[in-house]
């Protein structure tokens, strides 16, 4: 029997780097050569501990070689499981001897943090740059506050688990101050890049010491988060890029959000007052925005934002699509729904494109439903208002999908008795609606070989209309060309 590899040892260390844990703990048990060489590639992997036993098995594995073994680990996932007091001991007596852990995740993390050697060993750590912990509660709170690591990414997230209070429930208002995310995470100002929130609640009025400033932040994502004041975040990012927000109870719903709609309204002014009297303090290079028309509303952001994401575009105030995307000016939007409500007059459910809000817009991608309460609305008229509203932009990209199917008006249940009766005696569809018959009358090929040509600068275009009757139309504008599809299903 050979003592040494056929292949060539780098060929082995490669086929190693690309394999799975239980794969290389396999190759470790062959022989000594992969027993050594298997360790590097085995802890760069996400350690995964979901059991007080997988910890312990991990600790004693690391006990053969504490130093070296220790110093390799670069990130660990501590799931959600009940730890005994020895392991967590040792895991605390372990911790220093991981110098180069970069990942740390914890599923439940004020569980971790309310024994206390292992919260002063975890906040002693000062490799970490990547860290999740959900849900935090004061034990964590207190374990952030004593960080040493400087985060380059930070996923924290403050949802209260069952009926519990999460941390903010318990925290008289007055405090609120001291956790704010400026405050908090004060020593990663040098090298955070990309914050992820859940939760996370802050004073309405008090605006954190203006010298926490981070000059590499670009990713901020605040969900469930209360009203904010917008200033305070442009002041700490001020070169952020990518910007994800979601008011809190926000996806309740339209009546729940028509009773607050004041105080989105007083929220929007306060916002846009603030950078009006201080222009200089703005977002100029914010890039991306994701969240509904109501968030970017009550941010009341005056800056250009080149992408917009909206998860819905419901109006609870009036003409906030508008105010929204003219201070905006997107270069690319998406959203779901039609501009304004259907039962407006047809010229002015798409008029927002008009003027500045349309002023650079170069990509357009929505999908809209028509439902039966809809069944009145002269949907060609509708997308004729769509074309003119388009044709002052530089559009170069144009993706709608219509979907017809929720109009029809599908006839009472068939019963068994009615499925074996003669064909005049069973359930008759009743007569289609004037929006039914616009829908099946609309020259789908014909309106994008239009918006073509009335749009010289249209480079790819999508126009579907789903519906109604089983029926879809597709035309496809690429390369000069217009490909119709007529399927009926």
């Amino acid at each position: 029997m050979a003592s040494h590899p056929l292949l060539n040892h780098d060929v082995l260390l490669a086929v190693l780097d690309l394999s799975q844990q239980d794969d290389i703990s396999r190759f470790m048990r062959t022989c000594r050569f992969f027993y050594n060489a298997a360790l590097p590639p085995l802890l760069r992997q996400t350690v995964h501990l979901d059991s007080d036993d997988r910890l312990r098995q991990f600790l004693t594995f690391l006990h053969v070689q504490p130093h070296s073994r220790c110093s390799l680990l670069s990130s660990l996932h501590l799931d959600a499981f009940y730890f005994s007091e020895s392991a967590a001991l040792d895991l605390a007596l372990a911790l220093p001897l991981m110098l180069n852990l970069r990942s740390l995740r914890f599923d439940d993390a004020d569980y971790f943090m309310s024994y206390p050697p292992l919260s002063t060993a975890f906040a002693a750590l000062s490799s970490v740059r990547h860290l999740t912990m959900s849900p935090i509660g004061k034990y964590a709170v207190g374990m952030l506050l004593n960080f040493q690591s400087s985060l380059v990414h930070a996923h924290l997230d403050f949802h209260a688990v069952g009926f519990d209070l999460s941390f903010f429930d318990e925290l008289p208002h007055s405090h609120l101050p001291r956790y704010h995310p400026a405050v908090l995470l004060a020593r990663s100002i040098p090298t955070l890049r990309a914050l992820t929130t859940f939760q996370w609640r802050m004073h309405d009025h008090h605006r954190p010491d203006p010298s926490l400033v981070y000059p590499h932040m670009r990713h901020l994502d605040l969900d469930s988060s209360h009203l904010i004041l917008t200033a305070v975040f442009m002041h700490a990012y001020p070169n952020l890029t990518h910007l994800s927000y979601r008011v809190q109870g926000g996806e309740v719903g339209p009546a729940y959000n028509a009773r607050r709609a004041h105080e989105f309204l007083a929220r929007h002014h306060l916002n846009v007052r603030e950078q009006t009297h201080n222009p200089a303090s703005t977002w100029t290079r914010l890039q991306e925005f994701n969240g509904s028309l109501l968030d970017l509303y009550v941010l009341g952001l005056t800056c250009p934002i080149d992408t917009i994401r909206f998860s819905s575009v419901d109006e609870h105030v009036p003409d906030m699509l508008h105010t929204a995307l003219s201070y905006a000016r997107p270069r690319s939007l998406e959203f779901y729904g039609w501009p304004k409500d259907l039962r407006c007059p047809a010229p002015d459910v798409c008029a927002v494109f008009r003027g500045e809000a349309g002023s650079r817009l170069e990509s357009l991608t929505f999908k809209a439903g028509i439902d039966r309460d809809d069944r009145d609305v002269d949907v060609a008229a509708v997308m004729e208002g769509l074309l003119s509203s388009l044709l002052s932009s530089p559009l170069r990209q144009f993706k709608v999908i219509v979907d017809a199917h929720p109009l029809v008006r599908l006839p009472p249940a068939v019963t068994v008795a009615a499925r074996f009766s003669s064909r005049e005696d069973r359930p008759q569809r009743p007569p289609p609606s004037f929006a039914e018959r616009c829908v099946e009358a609309f020259d789908v090929e014909d309106y994008l070989r239009r918006l073509a040509a009335a749009i010289p600068s249209l480079r790819d275009a999508v126009l579907q209309v789903l519906g109604p009757y089983g029926r879809t139309r597709k035309a496809v504008l690429a390369d000069g060309e217009i490909v119709f599809e007529n399927i009926r299903v």
